[in-house]
């Protein structure tokens, strides 16, 4: 009886050995309970390089660990980062990782980083340019909202969703190209991008929702896929200067289009909707 005691004893002193704490490069880390792996834990009170390298592997004291995940909260409101680079390891960037960093400049992820959570990026005020790898599942609601600074958004293919409000008052986003990994586009994603003029949609995007590209006052040109089955109400709404709508549609029966997609209060004037070439019987008028 002694006995068993003394061993569950020593293994449960081993578990809380396992998930003590660890800091490496000025970087506190959590290790997991496997003991080779670490979780990027609290350091909002961080003050290191300006330009944060989460490595996805490390040596220290003899032992050696892989990083597979960035945990929520954990950089949030810190002012001393610029540039942060994300190695390929990391499964998870959690739920407000990197929220209002306002010296944030540029983010770097490597090709294998699994998911942006849930407002990762809100609200980093100077960030500039952003890379979305294709290894990328989803992109979370509000992951970069009022990124004021954004200027340049590429997402690679492989993403599957873009989620409600992610790059909603990203005002300084002139162009969006979205490919046809992305098969859903979840409410007001990119809606009030004040600067936004362009938007193209690559074929195997199968919706738009409620709001998407509302409220974009700049916007002047979409082009949506024939792989496009819904189109949600206000989609399109309060985009006074849209002129050209590019709807790659072989055949319109099947679709759901809400009744004002395009129309709100400010009806946009002189907008045209192109048709293929060779389709117009079926949709009973001319391109």
């Amino acid at each position: 009886m002694k006995r068993g005691m003394l061993l569950a004893g020593i293994c449960l002193a081993c578990m809380f050995q396992t998930m003590k704490g660890l800091n490496f490069g000025g970087v506190e880390y959590t290790v997991n309970p496997d003991g080779r792996t670490v979780t990027v834990g609290d350091n909002k009170n961080y003050s290191g390089s300006a330009d944060l390298v989460i490595s996805g592997d490390f040596s220290t004291d003899g032992r050696s660990y892989t990083v597979t995940a960035i945990s929520d909260d954990a950089f949030r409101d810190n002012t001393q980062i610029t540039s942060v680079s994300i190695a390929k390891t990391i499964t998870s960037i959690g739920r407000m990782a990197f929220r209002a960093c306002p010296s944030l400049k540029s983010v770097t992820m490597e090709k294998g980083v699994g998911s942006i959570g849930f407002a990762a990026f809100y609200q980093c005020s100077s960030l500039a340019s952003v890379t979305i790898p294709g290894s990328v599942a989803s992109i979370d609601s509000l992951a970069f909202q009022v990124c004021s600074s954004l200027k340049s958004v590429t997402i690679e293919e492989g993403v599957t969703s873009i989620g409600a409000y992610a790059f909603n008052s990203c005002s300084s986003l002139t162009s969006i190209t979205i490919p046809g990994s992305v098969t859903t586009i979840e409410r007001s994603a990119f809606n009030s991008c004040t600067s936004l003029t362009s938007v193209i949609m690559k074929e195997g995007v199968t919706s738009i929702a409620y709001q998407v590209f509302y409220d974009n006052p700049s916007l002047v040109s979409v082009t949506i896929p024939n792989s496009v089955r819904s189109i949600g109400d206000l989609a399109f709404a309060e985009c006074p200067k849209l002129k050209d709508v590019y709807l790659n549609w072989d055949d319109p029966a099947g679709r759901t289009v809400a009744d004002n997609p395009f129309i709100d209060g400010t009806k946009p004037k002189d907008c045209k909707i192109h048709i293929p070439k060779g389709s117009e019987e079926k949709y009973g008028w001319k391109s």
